[in-house]
């Protein structure tokens, strides 16, 4: 079994949960709204609709590269990347060898580049997660119509990137720890930045070793 397969499976898994999650609790609420107690199917849909997504964008997260066993992210979920972005293993590459024992990948350094990278992607997914979920709980909630689905998606999209750009542009340089501005937010476009504008240090050199990162 390839490390791709091996995603699919794990998102595959995270989708039952999520769509099980769902189905329980609203059986549940009209078994206790028949025999116990009326509660508004509505307002149970509001609260776990979010929960479900929760996990399910958690579990997604968190799916774990068998090679180094860091979490791979969302981008590996949704095949638009096609190694991991820790030890840099190919997807295509087997989860393990023959006789069964897990392989080790040989470790890769991690660059600025791709420090600053991973740093604005994590939070920027949490923050368009969490705008998500506290839509559609006010969504079904006040019984709003589809043009509200679609003005929540533009603006998910309007903050996702834009707080990319934010976060690239406030990050310090891990060599002479001024923020790195435009050329931090380039970083995040097609034609990025290559360099530093304060101390000229290349995007593509290692981290520092050091404890604590900017």
């Amino acid at each position: 079994m390839t490390i791709r397969e091996y995603i699919r499976r794990r998102a595959r898994l995270s989708g039952i949960i999520f769509v099980l999650l769902l189905v329980t609790t609203l059986v549940g609420a009209d078994f206790v709204s028949v025999f116990v107690a009326k509660i508004d199917n509505q307002l149970v849909f509001s609260v776990i609709m979010p929960i479900a997504l929760g996990i399910f964008f958690w579990q997604l997260l968190h799916i774990p590269c068998p090679r180094c066993h860091l979490a791979l992210g969302i981008a590996a979920a949704m095949e638009t990347v096609e190694q991991c972005p820790h030890c840099d293993v190919s997807f295509d590459a087997p989860t393990d060898l023959p006789d069964g024992v897990v392989a080790a990948a040989t470790a890769q350094p991690l660059t600025i580049r791709k420090y600053v990278r991973r740093r604005a992607e994590q939070v920027q997914i949490y923050l368009m997660l969490g705008i998500v979920m506290v839509g559609i709980a006010f969504a079904v909630e006040a019984n709003m119509r589809k043009a509200f689905v679609l003005v929540l998606g533009l603006l998910v999209a309007a903050v996702g990137i834009l707080v990319s750009f934010a976060v690239a542009a406030l990050t310090r340089c891990p060599r002479c720890s001024t923020r790195l501005g435009r050329a931090g937010a380039r970083l995040m476009w097609k034609n990025p930045a290559n360099n530093c504008s304060t101390c000229g240090v290349s995007f593509d050199e290692p981290m520092p070793m050091r404890g604590n990162a900017p």
